[in-house]
């Protein structure tokens, strides 16, 4: 059967010399067009090449190596345009192979477009899926060897929002650049191998008294938490977090162990010099000075005025300096902010110190559970199983969550295996460079 073949009259003055099913030849209006009301408006097939090929200007890139379904090229602007009112701008499928490839090699320009244009409504300008079991695959995917492998903008909205199976039916409160949303996965995911696996950065408000967080986490389920840092034992120097700067805690702290670590201020370039907490199982307020004895050898000792307030039970410590006073003791304990020293000698010099437990509306809305049962699957589990001589399964954490544990177990493979192949790779330089320098 001979090819279909429409012009306009004019024609548009092009001459092709392949051959074509249809031809639809026009000078200023649309080559061809198709219009449906429920089928397609437009389709291609083809058992070998490309469903469907639209050239813009003049061709700019080589014909597709594969097989695909449309095929769009062009000089100086889109490959493929898709517009919508009210559905997809353009829609891609495929079984084995890409849904929707674009290529463009012009400054500023884009492979791919998708525009959705209802001035209200839920649409999609664009849209990528995949069906594949693969954990592997991927529904969009982004690609740059120098630039951005995939860019989001949005005026008002989110610049790129991802949702995995189903939403959380949590929203952000205010515009995002990504958002991931997930409701029983990960919302968002980051690795790297030599360098940030998630980078925020905030450069700061107008309003100088507006916050401007470059990470936020929130939390409002039971037994959740916000922000969570893992740092495998194995590996040395590195930490679960740190921090530069100011750190504020609003609420408790628990830990093994503390301290502070500062320059040595004798050898401050070289050393550090590294002090340990001072532990309790009370929530305690130290306060200390030195007293100088008066002519009946006496002192009284003025504390700050908040000091009663905040601290009850509290304790004493004297010690003369220079020489023994055995009769050295309190002669009037706290009352009104002060204290009183007595039974020491004329001028003498007297270290004293205080101690008080916090009674505070914090503290006491917050009472120290000295000793804590294990409930729930924490029972049986151990903080640090290695040191009571408890195989890894018995980790507080590993029981706490057993996928996260398996996803780290899996990161920590990974991460072996590739130290493993840098140090046959290192090897192997050394043992090359060996063998070329044996004569």
């Amino acid at each position: 059967m001979p090819p279909v073949t429409g012009t306009d009259g004019a024609g548009s003055g092009m001459t092709l010399t392949t051959t074509f099913g249809v031809l639809g030849d026009s000078a200023t209006g649309n080559g061809v067009a198709g219009t449906s009301n429920s089928g397609d408006g437009v389709h291609g097939e083809s058992g070998k090449a490309v469903g469907v090929r639209g050239v813009g200007g003049r061709a700019a890139a080589p014909m597709p190596s594969g097989v695909v379904g449309v095929w769009g090229d062009c000089k100086n602007g889109p490959g493929v345009f898709g517009g919508s009112d009210a559905a997809e701008g353009v829609h891609g499928e495929s079984v084995g192979a890409s849904g929707v490839s674009g290529r463009t090699e012009a400054t500023n320009q884009a492979g791919v477009i998708g525009m959705h244009a209802a001035p209200s409504g839920f649409g999609l300008g664009a849209i990528g899926a995949t069906l594949s079991g693969d954990p592997g695959a991927v529904g969009v995917g982004g690609i740059a060897p120098n630039g951005t492998g995939v860019l989001g903008i949005s005026m008002k909205g989110q610049g790129v929002r991802g949702v995995s199976e189903v939403s959380s039916g949590l929203k952000p409160p205010i515009a995002a650049g990504v958002w991931g949303d997930a409701r029983t996965g990960i919302g968002v995911y980051g690795s790297s191998r030599e360098s940030h696996g998630v980078l925020g950065v905030s450069g700061g408000g107008d309003d100088q008294h507006e916050d401007r967080d470059a990470v936020e986490g929130v939390v409002f389920g039971d037994d959740s938490i916000c922000v969570y840092g893992y740092h495998d034992q194995k590996a040395k120097g590195g930490y679960a977090g740190y921090f530069y700067g100011r750190v504020e805690v609003a609420g408790s702290l628990i830990k093994t162990g503390g301290g502070f670590r500062i320059d040595h201020p004798q050898d401050p370039a070289n050393q550090y010099l590294n002090h340990s907490f001072v532990e309790s199982n009370d929530r305690k307020n130290i306060y200390d000075g030195i007293a100088v004895l008066d002519a009946r050898g006496e002192a009284v000792v003025a504390l700050p005025p908040w000091v009663e307030g905040v601290n009850r039970d509290f304790r004493y410590q004297l010690t003369a300096i220079g020489g023994a006073a055995p009769g050295l003791h309190i002669a009037r304990e706290i009352t009104k902010g002060r204290f009183k020293i007595g039974g020491g000698e004329r001028r003498m010099r007297v270290s004293w110190q205080v101690t008080g437990i916090r009674k505070d509306v914090w503290a006491q809305a917050n009472p120290v559970v000295v000793e804590e049962k294990k409930v729930g699957v924490e029972r049986g589990s151990y903080i640090h199983p290695e040191l009571h001589g408890k195989p890894a399964s018995k980790d507080m954490e590993r029981a706490r969550n057993p996928e996260r544990a398996r996803r780290i177990d899996g990161m920590r493979k990974a991460a072996d295996r590739s130290r493993a192949r840098a140090r046959r790779g290192g090897r192997t330089r050394r043992g090359g460079a060996s063998r070329r320098r044996t004569p």
